[in-house]
C-alpha cells in the first residue's frame, strides 16, 4: 500500500470509530456482564446508558435544536426516543469537530504546496 493509502485508511477508521464511539462502548458495556446488569438481572437498555454515560450532550445547541424540531413536542414529531436524539446529536457535533480539524489541516498543507512552488525556480 501507498503512504496516502495508509494514511487515508487510518483517517477513515479513526473518524468512524469516533462517529459510533457510543455505540461501541454500550457494547463494552454489555460484554462486561457483572456491571452491566441491573438490579432486576436484565441488560441496562441503550436509551438508560446513553443518558447516563453521555448526558453531557443534552445541553448543547445541537440535542435542544433536534429536540425542538423532532422531539415529542416539536415541530415534525417523529416520536424518537431521547437516545437517539443524543446519538444523533452527537454524531453531528462530531461530524463538525472532523469539518474544523480537517479545516485547520487544510491551511498548513496549502501554505506549504504554495512554499514549495515559490522556492523551486531559485
Amino acid at each position: 500500500m501507498r503512504k496516502k493509502t495508509v494514511s487515508f485508511m487510518a483517517d477513515t477508521i479513526f473518524w468512524y470509530i469516533l462517529y459510533f464511539l457510543p455505540i461501541i462502548s454500550y457494547l463494552l458495556f454489555c460484554f462486561s456482564e457483572p456491571i452491566a446488569v441491573g438490579s432486576s438481572g436484565a441488560i441496562i437498555p441503550f436509551s438508560t446508558y446513553i443518558n447516563t454515560a453521555y448526558n453531557f450532550i443534552q445541553d448543547n445547541f445541537i440535542f435542544t435544536a433536534l429536540n425542538d424540531i423532532f422531539g415529542a413536542n416539536g415541530v415534525m414529531p417523529l416520536g424518537l426516543d431521547s437516545a437517539l436524539l443524543l446519538y444523533f446529536s452527537w454524531f453531528i457535533g462530531t461530524v463538525i469537530i472532523h469539518l474544523a480539524v480537517d479545516f485547520l489541516l487544510f491551511i498548513p498543507r496549502l501554505c506549504h504546496k504554495w512554499l514549495k512552488t515559490f522556492c523551486q525556480g531559485e
